[in-house]
């Protein structure tokens, strides 16, 4: 796989010096690696990017991703910078990458350079992580404090989520998934601590059954739940960030007065669906008015549109929700959803 340590000096000074004190540092802990060439994204890239993704094997990560994939969901944001997409090339094929870009101003109008996150680092599963992935995340930490980031995280979750909804996590970005250990490994040894934790959820709705209790009866002869397509978005972060695929909405209305009680919002996961052969909904977003909860509503609403989305040929929902969230985890407990990953929310040190 590529030129070795031993030929390090000879390699060096033909292709790359701006590798030198990388390699070096390697060469003299005597450890035989290929000699990588790392650089930013180029416009021939995306058909390499695409057989990267192919290539991965984790429940969590799509594998069905395509160029146009890539270009209509990635590339095409209007805040992509070239830049902050580094590759690893070993003799001209593409074996890794990482991707380092920004979140949004507290109005979510624009970029905040200030917060940076690499969003994922990804590598071919026949190259060794340890000997790409390192320098990989030191590129991307590198474009982000010359960019301005005075903080740095590790792995997308809202509202760092720039890139790759979809394309890996769940329902939403999770930061990092605990069963990606490699990943873990390689940003604590760079200095990154857990800062928070969400649980990822999924519920086998071929297995789905309502709960039946005094309220669920009560709330079905007091309230309606209605179907409705999810409206427009209301920031530009919202608008640049939202599921690329059809968002829908269940409302929970009075049946007398129509009055709003409260709403749950889901959407198609692809390019994950695809990977896994499976069409899967991702729950988004659920809040019941203040003055209405604690009646049952909540459970409610979710098992009718649970119900509802079976119909529809939906075989399994997914869920995320932070781990001090009790009564979220405890309600989708209640419904049959169980845990199938952790995603790990992870920050640089501060001099580190």
């Amino acid at each position: 796989m590529g030129l070795y340590a031993k030929r390090f000096f000879e390699y060096e000074y033909r292709l790359d010096p701006s590798n030198y004190s990388y390699l070096q540092a390697r060469f003299c802990h005597r450890r035989l690696l290929p000699i990588m060439k790392f650089r930013s994204f180029l416009n021939s890239d995306p058909p390499a990017l695409a057989a990267l993704w192919q290539q991965q094997s984790r429940r969590s990560t799509a594998n069905f991703v395509t160029s146009q994939l890539l270009e209509d969901f990635v590339f095409s944001k209007p805040y992509f910078d070239r830049e902050g997409l580094i590759v690893a090339e070993d003799e001209g094929r593409i074996v890794g990458f990482a991707h380092g870009a920004f979140g949004p101003t507290d109005d979510q109008s624009d970029i905040d350079h200030e917060v940076g996150v690499t969003c994922l680092t990804l590598v071919a599963p026949d190259v060794e992580y340890d000997s790409v992935a390192p320098e990989l995340l030191d590129r991307s930490e590198a474009y982000l404090r010359a960019k301005g980031a005075k903080l740095l995280y590790a792995g997308c979750v809202y509202p760092l989520n720039p890139f790759y909804l979809g394309f890996y996590g769940g329902s939403e970005l999770p930061g990092v998934v605990e069963s990606d250990e490699s990943a873990l490994a390689t940003y604590r040894a760079a200095g990154y601590e857990e800062v928070d934790r969400c649980l990822i959820m999924s519920c086998d709705l071929a297995n789905f059954r309502s709960p039946v209790d005094r309220r669920a009866i009560q709330n079905k002869r007091l309230c309606s739940v209605r179907r409705r397509a999810a409206g427009r978005a209301t920031t530009w972060w919202e608008a640049c960030t939202r599921p690329p695929t059809e968002v829908t909405v269940f409302d929970i209305v009075s049946t007398s007065s129509g009055e709003l009680f409260g709403s749950v919002t889901y959407w198609m996961i692809e390019p994950l669906s695809t990977s896994r052969q499976t069409p899967i909904a991702g729950l988004t977003r659920l809040s019941i008015v203040e003055e209405m909860r604690g009646r049952g509503l909540a459970s409610y609403l979710n098992s009718e549109s649970l119900k509802a989305l079976r119909e529809a040929g939906i075989k399994q929902v997914e869920v995320q929700t932070m781990t001090s969230n009790k009564a979220a985890i405890g309600l989708y407990k209640k419904l049959g959803f169980q845990e199938i990953d952790c995603g790990i929310i992870l920050r640089k040190k501060q001099g580190v």
